[in-house]
This record gives structure tokens, sequence and C-alpha cells, in this order.
């Protein structure tokens, strides 16, 4: 059942504010990785291993998290995976070693696999007139979770310990779930569902748009994942940063996302999808050029401001081309099997990280990530250049 008009804003709202708070969950790690490296005696490629953990298993869980919303209904989706998530902050916040941590990052993972693609179509159920906006707003918020995400790790790790930044997210995400059990209009429905991924995957392969998008999204999801789990560790050993100051850059990254993200989707709305995509592919990797070329912290600063917008345009825009040519009746279990691909490879991005930096260093992980970041951005305009890009 379809949310009533006079429900559709505060249906928005605690929506992306669990958006929100799955994100703060998961990057909250990044800032406290050095900490977290440090107290379970683990290595850089361990941590990385973790990280891909969550990761990976977060894109596992996307295409069953879509398919259990268009069986049954999206309010068990909705309820449900915050509820997990709770679980796996308290995995987290108690975890008496590395086993119990990367358990810990598996549940967090997989039950973010189930709430963010279901959010995103539930979302864009609710807004299909003005699709890229209200896309790039749960993109704001996400980027927002961010920025309270590097506040938190540094503030916790200064005063408490790392364990306690897990604390404040799982008390929002039980009260975002309590606020979608009374909002949402849906009756809760569930069952087993038939394994039909490969019936889906042929569909979605003989859709040319979804195999342009899901390249080029395979290649800017292993960079962002890549970024945003060790790149405060990146510019305290390679740059010279104080962990404060490493931390005031990664919050740059999510501030600079929240504000462009809705104006990134709206420009999406009345142009092309593509054109965005490729213009964002562009300013990410000039930002990326400038980070790793320069060592003076304000220079380095702007590169990550630049960085952050160009990811921060190309999200919005490429949810909502992938969803403006899926068919309605399979959407979010289609949405999420091509977030399941992209996500999925993405995933490898903090173990190639940690694996390289191991190695060799940190520059030249980063260096690596300029080859996916150019690829993507010449998928992106070549799809221009084919004048295939879809309004609205």
């Amino acid at each position: 059942m379809t949310p009533s008009q006079s429900n559709r804003r505060r249906l928005l709202g605690v929506i992306v504010f669990g958006s929100m708070a799955s994100m703060v969950i998961r990057l909250v790690l990044a800032p406290m990785l050095p900490s977290i490296i440090e107290d379970l005696s683990i290595s850089p490629a361990q941590a990385g291993l973790a990280l891909s953990v969550m990761w990976g298993l977060g894109a596992l869980l996307q295409f069953p998290g879509g398919r259990f919303a268009d069986t049954f209904s999206r309010k068990t989706v909705l309820v449900a995976s915050p509820l997990f998530l709770v679980g796996g902050a308290v995995l987290l916040a108690l975890s008496p070693s590395y086993a119990f941590f990367v358990l810990g990052t598996a549940l967090v993972g997989s039950a973010t696999g189930l709430y963010l693609p279901t959010a995103v179509v539930q979302i864009s159920d609710l807004y299909k007139n003005h699709r890229g906006r209200a896309i790039g707003l749960n993109t704001g918020f996400l980027n927002l979770g961010g920025v309270v995400a590097a506040g938190l790790g540094v503030y916790a790790v200064a005063n408490w310990g790392w364990r306690s930044a897990f604390v404040g997210p799982g008390i929002a995400l039980l009260v975002v779930a309590t606020f979608l059990h009374r909002w949402h209009g849906d009756p809760y429905q569930y069952g087993l569902l038939a394994p039909e991924l490969r019936t889906t995957a042929r569909r979605l392969v003989s859709i040319t748009q979804i195999r342009w998008v899901l390249l080029a999204s395979m290649l800017f999801a292993f960079t962002w994942q890549a970024t945003t789990g060790f790149l405060p560790t990146y510019l305290i050993v390679e740059k010279g940063f104080s962990p404060s100051s490493a931390t005031n850059a990664f919050a740059t990254l999510f501030a600079v996302g929240m504000l462009i993200n809705p104006v990134a989707g709206g420009l999406g709305d009345r142009l092309t999808y593509w054109t965005v995509a490729a213009g964002a592919a562009f300013v990410c990797t000039l930002g990326l050029v400038v980070v790793i070329v320069t060592n003076h912290p304000w220079t380095t600063l702007g590169g990550v401001a630049l960085f952050a917008a160009g990811l921060a345009s190309f999200w919005p825009v490429i949810g909502a081309q992938i969803l403006s040519v899926l068919p309605e009746e399979t959407r979010a279990g289609d949405y999420g099997a091509v977030r399941m691909l992209y996500i999925g490879v993405g995933s490898l991005g903090p173990a190639y990280v940690g694996i390289v930096a191991e190695r060799f260093d940190y520059t030249v992980a980063f260096t690596g990530l300029l080859l996916c970041l150019v690829g993507s951005l010449l998928v992106s305009t070549f799809m221009v250049l084919r004048r295939r890009g879809v309004r609205r």
C-alpha cells in the first residue's frame, strides 16, 4: 500500500535519517582505524579485509533485500534492517578480538544491504516526478552521516575509546525502526523467496543502459569504498597530517557531498543523468590528482573538496538513471541486483588499499585508483556521445 499524501514528508524524513545513521556506523570506523589496529593488534591488510567484508556482504544482500520488498512489503525490510544494524553495533562495541570485530562488520554490512535499496526505491515511489532530487536528498543525508562519523570517531577515541562510538548510532536506529513501524502504511508480510537471480540477471543484461551503468558504477564504487576506508590513514602516514587534521579532511569529503547531492540530482532531472555523471567523474579524477601530487595541507584539502564534489554528483544521477529504465513491477529487486554487483566490486577497494599499502605505500595504492576514475569517465562520456541519457 502506497503511503498517504499526508505521510510522504515524514516518511521521507525518517527514511533518510535511517540512511544517515547506517552510514555513521559504517564510516565511523575510518577515523578510528589507527586506534582499532593498535587495540586489536592487527595489520592494515587485516583492517582492510574487515572493511571489505562489511561492504561485500552489504553488496550481496542488496538483491535479496530488494526482492523481498517487491515480493512481500517495503515496511518489513525497512523496519527489520535497522534492528539488525543495532545488533551489529553491539557486536562492534563489545568485540574482544579481531574475529568478533569481523563478525560485527559482517552484520552491519548485511543489514545495510537490506535497508538501502528498499529505502531508495521507496523514496522513488514517493516522488516519481522528482526522482533525481529525492534520491539526491537521501544521498545528501548519507554524506551527512560521513560528517557525523568523522567527528564522532575522533571524540570517542579521545574520551571513551573507539568502542563507545557505536552507542549513539545504535540508539538512533532504534528510533528509526519505531517510527517506520508507526508511520508506514504497508502491512508486515514475510515468507520464503524463490531464487530468481539468473532470471533477473538475464533481464538486466538485456538492457543496454544497465550494462554501461554497471561498468561505470563498478569502477566508481571501487574508488569510493577504497578512499572512504583509508583516507584519514593515508593523510596521516603519507602527508604528515595530524589525526585531527586528517579527520577534518575526511569530514570535508562528506560535508561537500551533503551540499552537492540534491543539486546534482536536480541538474540530472533537467539535463540528462549521463551528462552529469560524466562531469562528476572528471571533477573526481581532478580532485584525486591534486590530493596525490600536493603536499601542502590547504591544497590537499582543496583536492579533497574537489574529489568530494565529483563523488557527490555521481551517485544521485546514476541511481536515477538505473531506476528510470527498470520495470516498475520488479524495480526494487532489479535495483538491488544492480547495486549488489557494483557495490560487490567496490567492496574490494579497502582490501586493495590495505594490501598495496603493506607491500608498497598508501601513495601507490591511491594512485592506482586514478585508473578506475578515468575508466568511469570514459564510459560516461561515451554514453553522452551516444545520446542515450534519459531525462527523469
